[in-house]
């Protein structure tokens, strides 16, 4: 009876054994599985992912659907803060959707992380000329040419917003500034004569305008009514 006790309390002693082993050896086990399943995802060039969602928004923007490109170019500033295309394109969006209080706070928005971007604030000065803000939008157009000398659209929109405030006299050299840029900018010869009609030189006015109508008919249809009337054009 000894010998048997002693051979069971043998095997006992060996069972437990393996049940600790067991134990020891299961959660390593299982860690080593768990850590073969869950192999580390290469990392992606945040370059490449940008590409890709620009041309995923840019897609949709050629199928008319501007709108739904939003979310996409929102992910592309969570890779990149400062992209300035994506500010662009989101204002652009948004005018074309007749959506200008988006637009101006998509704008602003990036102009808080690009104070010294020209493209910028060149577009918030359109969106506020649209909104008939023109005498904000002169400080926005300032600023464009302070941070792009020799940039003619800003010029030119500056010199419409004087205009459009009946300050004409004023508007006169951002037209001649253009002209001094292109040359061949008729549309911008064109406001340049109406400026400097209104201004009440009505002789070289009407020469220039009738210049800029020589070279470029079509913008005929720019011209103020009233003038076309007074001018027999």
């Amino acid at each position: 009876m000894p010998e048997k006790k002693t051979f069971k309390n043998y095997l006992l002693r060996i069972f437990a054994g393996c049940l600790i082993l067991l134990v020891l050896i299961c959660p390593v086990f299982a860690q080593s599985k768990t850590e073969k399943d869950e192999k580390p995802k290469p990392n992606v060039d945040p370059k490449i992912k940008i590409k890709a969602y620009f041309d995923q928004a840019e897609a949709l923007i050629d199928d008319g659907k501007g709108l739904d490109a939003i979310p996409v170019l929102n992910k592309i500033l969570e890779l990149d803060p400062k992209n300035e295309k994506v500010f662009k394109l989101k204002g652009e969006i948004y005018v074309m959707a007749g959506k200008l209080d988006y637009a101006a706070g998509a704008l602003r928005k990036g102009l808080a992380v690009l104070p010294k971007s020209a493209y910028l604030w060149f577009d918030y000065g359109f969106v506020l000329g649209l909104e008939g803000r023109h005498a904000e939008s002169l400080n926005c157009f300032n600023s464009a040419i302070k941070y792009k000398p020799g940039y003619a659209d800003a010029y030119l929109y500056k010199g419409y917003a004087l205009a459009k405030l009946s300050r004409f006299k004023e508007a006169v050299p951002c037209f001649q500034e253009v002209l001094k840029i292109n040359p061949n900018y008729e549309r911008a010869r064109l406001f340049l004569g109406i400026s400097t009609y209104y201004s009440g030189n009505h002789e070289d006015g009407k020469k220039i305008i009738e210049l800029a109508l020589s070279k470029n008919p079509q913008i005929k249809g720019e011209m103020p009514d009233e003038l076309k009337k007074n001018l027999n054009i």
